[in-house]
């Protein structure tokens, strides 16, 4: 049996993830299933985690504009 998934990135190119996966003889399926959604999921974290690197805020920034809205907020309550 197969696991199949499909990414398209914002340009529009594709990419496929294919897990393989046998049921065991005893015929209980979902661990054979189970085993291949683990590793679908360590090939989807594999193919996003550099496009969250590049999209990841900077610490820095992200704090400022935390901050930022906390004071907002605190303001609008004494109006």
């Amino acid at each position: 049996m197969e696991l199949l998934g499909e990414f398209i990135y914002w340009d529009g190119r594709r990419r496929q993830l294919r897990v393989s996966f046998e049921v065991p003889n005893d015929g209980d399926s979902f661990e054979g299933l189970l085993s291949a959604l683990q590793q679908m999921r360590g090939s989807v974290n594999e193919l996003l985690s550099p496009l969250m690197q590049r999209e990841a805020p900077d610490p820095a920034a992200a704090a400022a504009a935390a901050a930022e809205e906390e004071a907002v907020d605190g303001e609008v309550g004494h109006i």
